[in-house]
């Protein structure tokens, strides 16, 4: 009898992700109903199994045609009578995949051998944005840094992110509409706002005393259906005061999903 394990398979349901390790148990036992039988003298005794992983990418193509992709392994941990698949984290990409195993008896004359297989799915995970920079207080004619540059995507750590940034008064509006608003700040500060860039920098005017902002950014990666993003936002208040000053107040819960781009 050869099996893998499903108790400490990937999860409960065959569903991890890639940032995960993935660890998968197999082991093999001998069939009573075999003809070996280890008790009888002139029965060769068994010493063990030898194992063999074989792992296949389970592709859908062309008109629903199904198609399998081995994938080479690197070595694993074999005992005698059971061996461990040790996937690393970000060593395989977003899909399904069927892992088989393979186990023959040593020391028989003749092959005694036995398989199985089980399916998992690696699922994508969100993009994640993130705004450093709140609680931060600032006077007139200073300068407020918004820094996102720890968003992330925990599919691809290494891959390049797109920054958008948005800044909406109280009333809804944008904030470059000239209208009502003050040509300094117009210029100083959301010129830099929105840049494509993970840190962005305002300048406070004492002219906007009572007024707040909401800065939102989209973090997004890839294109089509493949596409991603997702949002974070904080508030930008202006104080009334002897001397204006800002305060960043990060929103209490940030909105993150995992949304297809369409572009």
């Amino acid at each position: 009898e050869v099996g893998i394990l499903a108790d400490t398979f990937v999860g409960e349901e065959g569903r991890t992700t890639r940032s995960e390790q993935i660890d998968i148990y197999g082991y093999a036992v001998l069939d009573p109903a075999s003809d070996v039988d280890p008790s009888h003298k002139c029965s060769p005794a068994v010493q063990g199994f030898s194992f063999n992983w074989t792992l296949f990418e389970i592709r859908i193509g062309a008109r629903a045609v199904v198609t399998e992709h081995n994938i080479p392994l690197d070595p694993m941990v074999t005992m005698s009578n059971h061996s461990i698949l040790h996937l690393p984290p970000h060593s395989v990409e977003v899909g399904r995949y069927r892992v088989q195993l393979e186990a023959c008896a040593r020391g028989v004359s003749e092959p005694l051998c036995g398989t199985t297989q089980r399916f998992f799915e690696v699922e994508r995970q969100a993009l994640r944005a993130i705004i450093r920079g709140g609680n931060s207080r600032v006077g007139e004619n200073t300068t407020l840094l918004l820094d996102a540059s720890d968003s992330e995507d925990p599919d691809n750590p290494e891959g390049p992110l797109r920054y958008s940034w948005r800044c909406n008064r109280a009333d809804g509006d944008v904030c470059t509409t000239p209208s009502n608003f003050d040509s300094n700040f117009y210029r100083e500060a959301i010129q830099f706002s929105l840049q494509p860039f993970p840190v962005v920098m305002m300048r406070l005017l004492g002219s906007l005393e009572g007024i707040w902002y909401n800065m939102s950014l989209t973090v997004s990666r890839g294109e089509g259906d493949e596409g991603q993003r997702s949002f974070a936002s904080v508030y930008f208040i202006v104080h009334k005061g002897d001397i204006p000053y800002g305060v960043i107040d990060r929103v209490p819960s940030p909105i993150s999903q995992y949304t297809p781009l369409r572009l």
